[in-house]
């Protein structure tokens, strides 16, 4: 995946973490689920290199 790629996933779990008004069990659960795609495909582009 391109680094371009990444950085739209990172702005838009930031705009996402920014529009949350109230911190429950299913803004976490959807918070992690974009830190595991980011970290999983940060992985990816790490065994590339």
């Amino acid at each position: 995946m391109k680094p371009v790629v990444l950085l739209a996933m990172v702005k838009d779990l930031q705009i996402y973490i920014k529009d949350i008004k109230d911190l429950d069990k299913n803004n976490l659960v959807e918070i992690n689920k974009k830190l595991i795609k980011i970290s999983s495909e940060v992985n990816e582009n790490l065994e590339k290199i």
